[in-house]
């Protein structure tokens, strides 16, 4: 083979430089049908195993690792299998830093999290946030409102109302974690019959408006006053209770008869569901108070029967029943 020329030498147009394989193949440089004329000047040395070349604008050629061939402020593009593209763009001004990424697929709808070491995974997005960190919602022009949780919690799960809440309405948990609008003032702990509750027959029954939502845990003061017209044989038949479980309970059922200013009844209940009823008075005016320790959230109702099945016996609209945390 003859040595190589020691001045640059000028292909023909549209020639084509070839290198031979040592034992087989040939490599081509061909030039493009128009452009500008440039040089290109190889490195000094031979590279590493797997490096590439990388010019420097100016026509200079080095070799590069794979991972910093890319220039400064240049974006990694991913171009689309029909249309577009998707880029990756450094900031202006950044610390340097590595990701390595999953060794799998995800599945689907799951997202990338950052160990803070640089190091991705795919976890499912409920999971994205690590112990301890806030979730923000920006302003819309500045600011943002962050939730956070405590550093000691037992895990539970709020669920949202399916739709927007009236004005001026607030959040009530039915101790459950389902999360529904209650009118301000009540805040799931106040309550009012607004329609007549009428009962024929001796089976005790929520009364309508008169329920509230406690949480487990919590200490609660209550106090019922209900305006009651029974039947002279039905009578009347109290008790508090409700879906709620008690660690403790104590209420009192005092009921006045009107016409007399006489108590009929006047009864002590240390569980939940007592009740006490008598078939004396045709115009009732009847309180329960109590308090409650909470075991498992629910709710606390006041319920009414007629002591003996026999007409009509109704609580009045107007009635009450009020909640007061005490814990």
């Amino acid at each position: 083979m003859s040595d190589w020329p020691a001045t640059p030498q000028t292909l023909p147009k549209g020639g084509t430089l070839n290198w031979p394989g040592a034992t087989s193949g040939i490599v081509s440089l061909t030039e493009t049908a128009s452009g500008s004329s440039y040089t290109l000047t190889w490195p000094g040395t031979a590279p590493t195993a797997n490096q590439l070349l990388k010019s420097d604008g100016s026509g200079n050629l080095s070799w590069v690792s794979a991972g910093s061939i890319l220039p400064a402020g240049a974006s990694f593009i991913f171009p689309g299998a029909t249309s577009g593209t998707a880029s990756i763009v450094a900031p202006a001004t950044v610390t340097s830093y590595t990701w390595t990424l999953p060794g799998a697929q995800a599945a689907a709808n799951q997202i990338l999290k950052n160990n803070g070491s640089g190091t991705l995974s795919w976890v499912d997005p409920g999971a994205a946030l690590p112990a301890g960190q806030a979730i923000q919602l920006p302003g819309a022009t500045s600011g943002a409102v962050s939730l956070t949780t405590p550093a000691t919690v037992t895990s539970y799960t709020l669920k949202l109302p399916a739709a927007q809440g009236a004005a001026n309405q607030m959040l009530a948990n039915d101790g459950s974690g389902n999360l529904s609008w209650v009118d301000a003032g009540g805040g799931g702990l106040s309550g009012r019959v607004t329609s007549q509750f009428d009962k024929t027959d001796t089976t005790l029954a929520n009364v309508g408006g008169l329920s509230v939502t406690l949480t487990a845990g919590r200490v609660y003061r209550f106090v019922t006053t209900l305006h009651v017209s029974p039947d002279a044989v039905g009578g009347h038949k109290y008790a508090i209770a409700g879906t709620c479980t008690a660690t403790a309970i104590i209420y009192q059922i005092n009921a006045l008869n009107n016409g007399t200013m006489v108590f009929v009844i006047n009864s002590r209940q240390t569980a939940l569901a007592g009740s006490a009823g008598t078939a004396s008075g045709t115009s009732v005016f009847t309180t329960i108070e109590g308090t409650i320790i909470v075991n498992a959230g629910g709710t606390l109702t006041v319920q009414f029967a007629q002591n003996a099945a026999s007409g009509t016996s109704s609580v009045l609209v107007g009635s009450t029943l009020m909640i007061e945390d005490i814990t």
